[in-house]
């Protein structure tokens, strides 16, 4: 089975489900890899990474990749490829981004500089396409499909501009490093910018663990300018995944919960065919296993056995969730 380079109805049905909810015959990207070989049969080659490690399927047109915490593990999946520049004649753009726009999806282009591909997201999957990729080694026509990435993590605001972010990088490292005056009443752009910059100083400096923590305090301490669902969001991921994050996994955990998108009841009864879903579904249902994901990722053995119930009763559901 598998996606053939020379089945044009299959390729442009795969690219379109992929960038319209950034799955695969239903399957997301954060798979099990047996789900996706019950869908569409075993891949027809597979192999270890050198440089990862991790786990790459291949079934012609799509590429599948996963990671484990260990060997012995079991795999997970972190990305879904679309390989469209392996067709002999590929897919067009326009045509496609059309369709997407008529079925109501959002198409952003995330400007590039300096490369001659182009860049598109799907704001409402987070799934990018990427126009003549000139990395393939092919040179078409200008406006034809190279690839298409669609990944088990959801990206939150940009994309951001590179010198904007850049400046902003700047200030947060004197107010982490030459503790100078923080700026009060953050917009909404410089709020998202400003968190990620701290990260990255926090990673790049790690003598001045203690002074980005504080900065970080004193950024979700402003009166934040962003939606509560996404700064739940934000707050749980940078508390998993840095000494940043301070607030008890108990009270994070409370809150990814309690701005869930979608109910368990709602999430059941979700389309399974993706041309039925409509873009909004396909948002909240991102945003649910996001959030849901974020707030396992925080659970401890000690969590309350309430709490541990109530992501556990969400086990079922996420197979249908984007």
């Amino acid at each position: 089975m598998g996606y053939r380079p020379r089945d044009r109805a299959q390729a442009t049905e795969l690219t379109l489900e992929l960038l319209a909810t950034g799955r695969v015959r239903g399957v997301a990207p954060g798979h099990r890899p047996a789900e996706l070989e019950q869908r569409i049969g075993p891949p027809g080659d597979e192999g270890i990474l050198d440089f990862s490690g991790n786990l790459l399927r291949d079934w012609g047109l799509l590429e599948a990749y996963y990671e484990r915490e260990h060997r012995g593990a079991p795999w997970h999946g972190t990305l879904l490829m679309g390989q469209l520049h392996r067709m002999p004649k590929p897919l067009k753009w326009r045509p496609i981004a059309h369709e997407l726009r008529r079925l109501g999806y959002q198409i952003v282009p995330e400007p590039q500089p300096g490369l001659e591909d182009r860049y598109f997201r799907v704001a409402e999957s987070g799934s990018q396409a990427v126009v003549n990729g000139r990395d393939t080694g092919r040179r078409w026509p200008r406006g034809h499909l190279a690839k298409i990435s669609a990944a088990d993590w959801l990206a939150l605001g940009g994309p951001f501009d590179r010198a904007a972010f850049h400046a902003v990088h700047r200030s947060v490292y004197a107010a982490v490093v030459n503790q100078a005056t923080r700026r009060s009443k953050p917009g909404a752009e410089w709020f998202r910018m400003a968190h990620a910059a701290v990260h990255t100083v926090a990673g790049e400096h790690p003598s001045y663990a203690d002074e980005a923590a504080a900065f970080h305090d004193w950024l979700l301490g402003q009166e934040a300018p962003v939606p509560e669902i996404e700064l739940a969001l934000m707050v749980a991921r940078c508390a998993a995944d840095t000494p940043l994050g301070r607030p008890s996994p108990d009270r994070l955990i409370r809150r990814c919960l309690a701005v869930l998108p979608l109910t368990r009841e709602a999430a059941r009864a979700l389309p399974t065919a993706w041309r039925e879903l409509t873009p909004a579904d396909v948002r909240r249902s991102k945003l649910t296993r996001a959030l849901l994901a974020a707030a396992n990722q925080l659970a401890t053995p000690d969590i309350p056995a309430g709490l541990r119930a109530e992501l556990s009763g969400w086990a079922d559901v996420l197979p249908r969730l984007c």
